[in-house]
């Protein structure tokens, strides 16, 4: 935690260290057993994912890109000169450079043009609940990342609440899973948010679903050329969505020959070559 919070400081963000009596004072619905630290991040809060796509989607559009939804890509070829994509229906695309950052399915288009990276599917769920109309003023109104219990939330209007857990899953294939969340994955986040936040230990399902991250050795972006014509974007690992506004950019300008150096870091050949980065906080590998 202290780390974070050396981190967030030299990046110039606002946020404060909090002891046990600290947060006992300002949030007074949670249950501190066994806290040691908390940070807060005044200004720190979430996006809906839904109409952030949307918006990059518009503003992409409005300055030239051309988007071809639902339209899958079902091969790609690297002849050293020419790089093609082919669609669903057939048709040819030949492009200058490309990027594939096709979440979990990169490794599999990248296999194509003989690209062979560790990255791996995993299964990762979301449970929605939802306050008594009695409880409602005393729901958690902002994010909050509880690491000793294994899990995150945030709030999802003003009767509900979504969790998730912190922890790597197996790998599984990203053309057959299960998007219904168990009883048992339901059952063992409503509990440990109960733990936290007691108030929450009443409230009801709500609608829930399990989807895919795609994640790589060290739970880091994979990001960087895969040969002079292709590059890759992929293992995100979870924590892409918060990131993407400024990766976005700076994988722009690795597609304009204009490369920050910082990136090199993330390269694709880094594993090959036994390197690693840090990530998480223990077994907590989501938080990056």
């Amino acid at each position: 935690m202290h780390a974070t919070a050396t981190g967030l400081a030299d990046a110039g963000i606002s946020h404060a260290v909090l002891t046990p009596a600290d947060l006992a004072a300002r949030f007074t619905g949670l249950d501190l057993e066994g806290t040691a630290v908390g940070v807060w991040e005044e200004h720190a809060g979430y996006a809906d994912p839904h109409r952030t796509a949307l918006g990059y989607a518009a503003a992409a559009t409005r300055y030239g890109a051309t988007l071809l939804e639902h339209t899958p890509v079902r091969e790609i070829t690297d002849d050293g000169r020419t790089v093609r994509v082919v669609t669903g229906d057939g048709t040819r695309h030949e492009v200058g450079r490309l990027l594939v950052a096709a979440g979990p399915w990169t490794g599999p288009l990248l296999a194509q043009i003989g690209v062979t990276l560790p990255l791996t599917a995993e299964r990762h769920v979301v449970a929605g609940l939802r306050h008594a109309p009695g409880d409602v003023p005393f729901a958690v109104p902002h994010v909050l990342i509880d690491i000793q219990h294994g899990y995150y939330s945030r709030p999802a209007g003003a009767d509900r609440f979504l969790l998730g857990p912190l922890a790597p899953t197996a790998a599984t294939d990203p053309d057959d899973f299960a998007t219904a969340i168990t009883t048992a994955e339901f059952d063992w986040l409503a509990a440990r948010a109960a733990q936290r936040t007691p108030v929450r230990g009443r409230a009801t399902a709500d609608r829930s679903w399990a989807s895919l991250y795609d994640v790589s050795p060290d739970w880091q972006p994979v990001t960087g050329p895969v040969s002079e014509r292709v590059y890759v974007d992929a293992g995100t690992s979870g924590h892409g969505f918060k990131l993407a506004p400024v990766w976005g950019e700076h994988v722009a300008r690795l597609l304009l020959g204009e490369p920050d150096p910082r990136l090199d870091q993330f390269s694709p050949g880094r594993f090959a070559a036994g390197a690693r980065l840090a990530s998480g906080y223990g077994a907590a590998r989501i938080l990056g």
